[in-house]
């Protein structure tokens, strides 16, 4: 290089000939300058300078090799934990920017992670994962770059240009050494040492969630239940193929357990949901959805799938299968043993009919039957009445002459249990007595939170409680009762008694002649409107007894026609009870 032209950015990062010849053992310290040599003055040609034939030849390779000093293609990472380096690796493979990986395990459990792309993208990548991302240098010009050998790597700033080191950095290393502006750090061997990503997966868990319906499944099955299983998924119309395969755990060497490799999936629809669930309830079945579009790694169906999974694939090799399990069944290794062998060339039939069953003489008759129960069901239901004894009711006196909505709230009394009904939310309110919602068909009400076992469909409870017309049925754990729909009446008939005697006053004179001056105008009244020709009509014909159509909203109510009732209310203007009803005439109740 002549001497006027200007130091290059490759002179200032690996220094002057001479200075690069430094041990990397000797301390940091700043290059300085060089000072401009004299111009009368050469050397003596004697006395050549101490240069090694490795660091000449890399000092003085000409301009167009010095680019080759910092690797292309070779991009290492440091992540605090194994789950920030799976995170990169899966965005690699994503990205499709790498598909070999070297990893090494340190103190205090941070990954080293070198992977063959190109630093400046896959930097990024490493600085999303959590991890600070190095380029590599190749030992000499014109050699290729090996995944795990000794070299230095200088730290990339956040645009994805190399961080100029303040240092001389070493040549002909036999350590892996970071350098970052002045700090320097060396990956000893003994102390980082080789993470196959089997390791990195074995130090990581999976985020539990609750199995869902899916339209493909694996199923790792005992050899002992896999007859079981397979005769219950066809049962169910879905198609099975198996396959003998090994298991071992990622940790494990040497030779598995023999398991039954299985896929099963439905012709039209999805797996249930519930048939997930109890085959992987059973005793060494593990049951997992695919995580990539290339079927080698699964995830147990009872955890949710981490965000590296679809692309972690890529880097597993191609005879191997992986499935990764919740906690109490770990992550495991597949081998396949042999082909997939469809699940219904399994199953055996008998070579011939077995001899007809012969009808008896007796007369049909129908199995005992079964006992149906009040058991606790645990679902959040609306609270449409409330069901009373007598001690309740008293209470409940003095408890509704507080309430303002008097007139939303009937009561139906019987000899020994009295039931209170509401179209608002009143019945939701009482601090007493039995909670009751209704679950019809029409007027069948059932204590709150209790429900039938086994289940009973609305044809069923209408057969068993069967509540005739007009009739209200209570069902709870203490018996049931039935009520008559034409004895409700409003809540305030409880606490008012019989109004005091009325006496009528005698008309004077002055009462007599308004009374007559009213009535004749009245009657013209009358003559003019006959001689007028109808132009309106009132859909309303007449007044509302208002009292009278509360009252059979009332009844509808309880005997279950809720779009009957708030057709009622809204005639009365009663727009809240009405809406509610509407809401709940929608929604099926």
């Amino acid at each position: 290089m002549s001497e006027g032209k200007p130091t290059t950015f490759w002179q200032r990062l690996f220094g002057r000939a001479g200075d690069v010849a430094r041990s990397d053992e000797a301390p940091a310290k700043e290059d300085p300058p060089p000072p401009p040599p004299p111009p009368a003055i050469a050397p003596p040609a004697s006395v050549p300078p101490p240069q090694s034939p490795a660091v000449a030849e890399f000092s003085q390779a000409p301009a167009g090799q010095a680019m080759a000093l910092l690797e292309a293609n070779l991009c290492g990472a440091m992540f605090p934990g194994a789950g920030e380096a799976l995170a990169f690796l899966g965005a690699l493979g994503g990205a499709r920017l790498a598909a070999r990986a070297v990893c090494r395990r340190g103190p205090q459990g941070r990954i080293w992670v070198e992977v063959a792309a190109p630093p400046e993208k896959a930097a990024t990548l490493a600085r999303l994962a959590g991890g600070r991302a190095f380029t590599g240098l190749v030992a000499g010009a014109g050699e290729e770059p090996t995944l795990g050998a000794p070299r230095a790597w200088v730290a990339m700033l956040p645009d994805g240009k190399p961080m100029p080191p303040r240092i001389l950095l070493p040549q002909g290393s036999s350590r892996t050494v970071l350098v970052t502006g002045r700090d320097v750090e060396r990956l000893e061997r003994t102390l980082w040492t080789h993470a196959p990503l089997s390791a990195l997966l074995e130090s990581t868990s999976l985020r539990a969630e609750r199995a869902r319906a899916r339209s493909e499944i694996v199923a790792v099955v005992p050899p002992e239940l896999a007859r079981w299983v397979v005769g219950r998924c066809l049962a169910l119309g879905l198609v099975v193929a198996l396959a003998p395969a090994e298991r071992r755990e990622l940790a494990e060497e040497g030779e598995g357990a023999g398991v039954v490799w299985m896929r099963v999936h439905a012709p039209k629809g999805v797996v249930p949901a519930s048939w997930i669930s109890r085959l992987a309830d059973l005793p060494g079945v593990v049951v997992a959805y695919a995580a990539g579009g290339d079927a080698r790694l699964f995830v147990d169906a009872r955890c949710d799938a981490p965000a590296w999974a679809p692309f972690f694939a890529s880097f597993l090799d191609r005879d191997e299968v992986w499935v990764l399990g919740a906690v109490d069944v770990g992550h495991a290794s597949l081998r396949l043993l042999g082909e997939m062998v469809p699940g219904g060339s399994l199953v055996t039939l008998p070579d011939r009919a077995a001899a007809p069953i012969e009808m008896g003489r007796a007369a049909a008759r129908l199995p005992e039957p079964i006992r149906v129960e009040l058991v606790h069901d645990g679902r959040a239901t609306r609270i449409d009445g409330v069901l009373l004894d007598a001690d309740e009711l008293a209470w409940a006196r003095q408890w509704l002459v507080r309430l303002p909505a008097g007139d939303a709230v009937y009561l139906a009394f019987g000899e020994d249990r009295h039931l209170l009904l509401a179209a608002d939310e009143t019945a939701s309110r009482v601090p007493f007595g039995i909670a009751l919602s209704r679950i019809g068909p029409g007027a069948i009400y059932v204590e709150q939170g209790l429900g039938f076992f086994p289940a009973m469909p609305s044809e069923a409870r209408r057969r068993a409680f069967g509540p005739k017309e007009g009739e209200l049925v209570v069902v709870t754990r203490g018996g049931s009762f039935v009520f008559r729909i034409d004895s409700l009446s409003p809540a305030w008939s409880a606490w008012i008694a019989e109004p005091p005697p009325m006496h009528a006053e005698p008309f004077g004179q002055a009462t007599k002649k308004l009374a007559e001056i009213e009535r004749q105008a009245r009657a013209d009244g009358e003559r003019a409107a006959a001689r007028k020709l109808p132009v309106e009509f009132d859909v309303q014909d007449g007044d509302i007894d208002e009292a009278k159509i509360r009252e059979q909203a009332a009844r509808a109510l309880a005997g279950g026609s809720l779009a009957r009732a708030a057709q009622l209310y809204e005639r009365i203007g009663d727009l809240r009870a009405a809406a509610q009803l509407y809401e709940r005439a929608a929604r099926g109740e």
